[in-house]
């Protein structure tokens, strides 16, 4: 599994090493295949006109995933997971948690979501869940740098 991983905001110090390793071994398990996937950390307004082209929702959000395992163009792709630093720091603030923490868990959402869960029903958000759990459980704690300047 062949992971990139990139932080466009200078502000904010991620390990994108270690998230990319970790998404890895997520997606292996996962899907049990060989594919490429991103995880790119952005800021709120980048998220926000991401969500907006996309999704028609005009406000910034957490984490967004965009799959393409059933695009037959895809050539091994499996998807893109945007995580919004500046979303993730205001959420990790209110939990009280580090933000490697919400970032961890951001990504594991948007990874499941590569990888086909929903969470449109009560069911589905039920098995996402447990499954969410036990992928951040795994891989937790995540070690390197997550300091906002």
């Amino acid at each position: 599994m062949e992971i990139y991983s990139e932080n466009l905001l200078e502000s904010f110090d991620i390990d994108t090493k270690a998230f990319a390793r970790i998404a890895g071994e997520i997606l292996s398990d996962l899907l049990g295949a060989d594919g490429e996937a991103s995880v790119i950390f952005v800021s709120d307004k980048k998220i926000h006109e991401l969500n907006r082209t996309y999704r028609h929702v005009d406000r910034p959000t957490d984490v967004l995933s965009f799959g393409f395992l059933d695009d037959e163009m895809s050539h091994g792709m499996i998807g893109d997971v945007y995580i919004s630093l500046d979303t993730a720091k205001r959420q990790a603030e209110e939990r009280g948690a580090p933000l490697n923490d919400e970032l961890l868990r951001l990504m594991v959402h948007g990874l499941l979501h590569l990888a086909g869960h929903t969470h449109d029903g009560e069911e589905d958000t039920s098995k996402m869940k447990t499954i969410e759990d036990r992928l951040f459980l795994t891989h937790y704690p995540i070690s390197g740098g997550t300091n906002s300047e």
